[in-house]
């Protein structure tokens, strides 16, 4: 199954992302024992020689708009930054991290339920799903259009005693349990266990693939098997990720299609159509997103009005969508995939560099970061808040000879190898191999975890001077 990276990044867009890990581990494999990927860490308050918990799944980041969120090998998971909609799932609406003391041992992991442990999280504008160790799916934070799916628009997490065994499941239909999700601004996808797929919430673009704009999961009766399936036609789908009013899928051979909000060519399809808020756009008549003869893709991730693509064999980088900042690489301000003749062998490649390849991918609302083959990270776009790491607040991508050899690393520690990047609203998060979490861009509300609101990557020599997210 070749990976697919569903990126959040809603108002910004979240990640999601969701999907696969950078080390190229697939969403259902995300419940493999990954041994050596990080030490194993007591629980709160256990002495220091108690036996500590076994290592149940691969780490991953998933951020939204102003928060950040660790789903930690055993299976926990801690979230900081804002809260005002519950989204860290602490019971109530107090940001963490930004002010001294309410990170490491003081910040809760978030309560699951009774003997309940994460397999994979995903970020959307502010709030977060969580697949268990049973496969079924949980969410909590804004509901105002019902992305929560639990047939109302009362946010969860925001008041003492929604969470843990009192937080419901998502209904997702008979005996049907998810094997990925994708959190956007207002709405939410999921990848079932027959490789369907069904998504809730905001449906103004067609987001929800239904052929209508009437949004769903914010009545009872509306999920379950109420809900349809998204039809992609014969497509059998291997993951999905979900931007600004618009969502994509995977198939398993690397084929692509996008539905919902088009209005910078996002879908790839030559137009600035929408597609899936009318009856007859879907299923058979959903346009494929192509990236060349012979190319398929090994990994997409999904921004606010951006999509990009890493292509299966070579690991090369195409773009697409809105370029109004820079972020498709290409040394201008155009959007591509919004005319005719774009997509295809016409979308250029992004140049990272002589010899060098793309193996993970995240973005802000307005940014892309690439995980290089060398563990190094590179970031373009519009870096108003210093999110693409060099220490300045000018857009990168958006002129000639700013890409390439001339696109210099975010600076990293040396020697710390990157297990993935995620992106937010306009901040960024490194994962590394040793478990340690470093964020830059933007901080009003404490997602960078530095127990401050001060803005880091904006001027130089803050990355590389910040410190690790202390999360235990």
């Amino acid at each position: 199954m070749r990976a697919f990276v569903g990126v959040l990044l809603v108002t910004m867009v979240l990640m999601s992302a969701c999907g696969a890990g950078d080390d190229g581990a697939s969403p259902a494999d995300a419940a493999a024992i990954d041994a050596a990927a990080v030490d194993a860490v007591p629980l709160d308050g256990a002495p220091a020689d108690a036996e500590p918990l076994p290592e149940v799944t691969a780490p991953m980041l998933a951020l939204g708009f102003s928060f950040s969120c660790l789903l930690h090998p055993t299976g926990r998971v801690k979230c900081w930054g804002d809260n005002s909609s519950g989204q860290l799932g602490l019971g109530d609406t107090a940001a963490r991290g930004d002010a001294p003391g309410e990170l490491g041992g003081a910040l809760p992991w978030i309560d699951l339920g009774t003997g309940r442990h994460a397999i994979a999280i995903a970020g959307g504008l502010n709030h977060v799903c969580a697949i268990l160790d049973d496969h079924r799916l949980k969410c909590w934070g804004s509901n105002g259009h019902g992305e929560l799916g639990l047939g109302d628009t009362a946010a969860r997490g925001d008041q003492p005693g929604e969470m843990g065994d009192a937080l419901p499941a998502v209904d997702l239909g008979a005996g049907r349990t998810a094997l990925a999700v994708a959190a956007g601004e207002f709405s939410t996808c999921a990848l079932l266990d027959d490789h369907s797929v069904k998504c809730w919430g905001a449906n103004d673009q067609g987001q929800l693939g239904q052929g209508d704009t009437v949004q769903r999961g914010d009545d009872p009766g509306e999920l379950g098997d109420a809900l349809a399936p998204v039809d992609v036609g014969s497509l059998h789908v291997a993951d999905l990720g979900v931007g600004y009013y618009f969502a994509c899928v995977t198939s398993d051979e690397g084929d692509v299609r996008c539905w919902g909000s088009n209005s910078e060519g996002q879908l790839g399809q030559g137009t600035t159509q929408r597609r899936g808020d009318d009856p007859g756009e879907m299923g058979a008549a959903l346009v494929a997103t192509t990236f060349g003869a012979g190319r398929f893709v090994a990994r997409l991730g999904v921004g606010r009005f951006h999509s990009c693509a890493i292509l299966d064999g070579d690991g090369a980088l195409k773009c697409f969508g809105a370029g109004t900042s820079g972020q498709l690489g290409q040394g201008d301000l155009q959007s591509r995939g919004d005319q005719p003749g774009e997509m295809g062998d016409a979308l250029p490649v992004v140049d990272l560099g002589v010899g060098r390849t793309a193996r993970g991918l995240a973005f802000t609302q307005s940014d892309v970061c690439a995980l290089l083959d060398d563990d190094e990270v590179k970031c373009w776009g519009n870096d108003f808040y210093g999110q693409a790491g060099q220490g300045h607040r000018s857009r990168i991508g958006d002129g000639p000879g700013e890409m390439g050899d001339a696109l210099q690393p975010v600076p990293l520690p040396v020697g710390r190898a990157v297990r993935q990047v995620a992106g937010g609203g306009e901040h960024m998060c490194a994962l590394f191999e040793d478990g340690g979490v470093r964020c830059w861009g933007f901080n009003d509300r404490g997602q960078l975890g530095q127990g401050d609101t001060e803005t880091r990557g904006d001027d130089p020599g803050e990355v590389a001077a910040t410190a690790d997210v202390a999360l235990y």
